[in-house]
């Protein structure tokens, strides 16, 4: 049984055809998007309570099909995500920020932002954002602690205010609670009218403890401040009296 021949005259057309398609840059397949990040991690470093950082985590679109943003998902409130460009064609590079809000925040923080593209091998995939956030109102102890409190006694301590804010702030109201507890900034001397510290200006508040009669458990107490900034904020200086043994 024999197959039939095409023509010479037809047959090297028409593999001069096929090579010249497959010579064609553009006849090369397609490759799915593919998101690649610089960096999927940012250290904010230090971060003064109330400030809002951002960082720009930048990629790039490693494929040759159109890279879709799909949605940015915020692990919190505090956090905002803002995108560049929904859409990144080949080659093309992108920017999402995300934005911190310190303010209710002290210490150690790390904030994630899931990031949905139609990457198909990283549909899915986690920023995350680091900072250490300083108080904005900072308290030298930190703490107050009286020991060996007895009957009729006064113990004082002394304390530092700071101001870390890089504007000034203004003190409303110190209150000590309970009765037991005062608190009085020495140079504070017309509370009438706010007292103004200047950025990283310090003030002394002097604590001090006295009980009628000796307490038979640890007692709690706070100098409360109201403070006035960007924002009314009230601020507390823990205080804790324990009793002679």
């Amino acid at each position: 049984m024999s197959f039939p021949h095409l023509p010479l005259s037809r047959a090297v057309p028409a593999v001069l055809a096929a090579a010249l398609a497959l010579a064609r840059p553009g006849s090369a397949a397609a490759s799915p998007p593919r998101i690649a990040f610089e960096s999927e991690a940012c250290d904010l470093g230090s971060v003064v309570q109330g400030e809002q950082p951002d960082c720009d985590f930048a990629f790039t679109n490693a494929g040759t099909e159109d890279l879709r943003i799909l949605q940015l998902e915020p692990t919190c409130g505090c956090t905002t995500a803002l995108l560049s460009a929904p859409l990144a064609r080949s080659g093309e590079r992108g920017a999402i920020r995300v934005v911190f809000d310190s303010a209710n925040f002290a210490g150690e923080v790390v904030k994630e932002v899931e990031v949905r593209t139609n990457d198909p091998t990283r549909p899915s995939l986690t920023l995350r954002v680091k900072a250490l956030v300083e108080p904005e109102i900072d308290f030298e102890p930190r703490e107050v602690a009286f020991d060996g409190v007895r009957s009729g006694s006064e113990l004082k301590q002394v304390v530092m205010l700071t101001n870390r804010r890089a504007e000034p702030v203004r003190i409303l109201r110190l209150e000590g609670r309970p009765s037991s507890c005062r608190c009085l900034i020495p140079a504070w001397t017309e509370p009438a009218q706010p007292l103004v510290l200047e950025p990283w200006d310090r003030a002394v508040i002097e604590v001090s403890f006295s009980s009628p009669q000796s307490p038979a458990m640890p007692i709690a107490g706070e100098c409360l401040l109201e403070i006035e900034g960007p924002r009314k904020r009230d601020f507390r200086l823990k205080i804790l009296a324990l009793p002679a043994p």
